[in-house]
């Protein structure tokens, strides 16, 4: 009975390496193939004339043009007013950013949460940190106590006091009914 199992076992190992296929190799590139430098736990302070502006807090980030565009993933940033007040929050699966101009760009179920509850949500958000604004092209959803709107295309504050719709806008402000389209 050994005999036969060791037989067995050499054959099937025989087998095996007499398969000389090269093993799969994937044709996709990846932000981790191509990125210069990758880091875990990454936080950043977006300041503008001494203002800080943001708090970026991001899971992951991979390194482009010689450190000087990131690829951030797991993304949390809290902005703030020129006082230094929070001014709201926001999470999104990745942003990118560019250190040169300080701007970023959120994708991916982007949620925009207020000090005060209101609730704006996006597949894409733009921050301008020297006009301290929101925007987005993108549709979008604002709920709170006082409003439950969406349209296409926004601009605001971070805190989303002052929102600007750009198109289609429909729903219910402060008593005020939005026409739909």
């Amino acid at each position: 009975m050994t005999r036969w199992f060791f037989l067995v076992a050499l054959g099937a190992t025989a087998a095996a390496c007499s398969d000389t296929s090269a093993p799969p190799v994937s044709t996709v590139t990846t932000a981790a193939d191509t990125a210069n430098q990758f880091m875990l736990g990454v936080s950043l302070r977006i300041h503008d004339g001494g203002l800080l502006r943001a708090d970026v807090l991001a899971d992951s980030a991979f390194f482009f043009d010689d450190n000087t565009r990131l690829d951030l993933r797991g993304v949390q940033a809290v902005f703030y007013t020129s006082t230094g007040a929070r001014d709201g929050v926001m999470t999104s699966r990745q942003a990118l950013y560019a250190l040169s101009t300080q701007a970023m760009e959120a994708m991916g179920n982007v949620v925009l949460v207020s000090v005060d509850g209101r609730r704006l949500t996006t597949p894409q958000l733009r921050f301008d940190r020297t006009i301290n604004q929101i925007s987005s092209d993108s549709a979008f959803q604002a709920t709170g106590p006082d409003r439950n709107i969406s349209g296409i295309g926004f601009t605001s504050d971070p805190g989303m006091n002052n929102l600007r719709i750009m198109a289609s806008p429909q729903g219910v402000m402060s008593g005020v009914t939005l026409p739909g389209r």
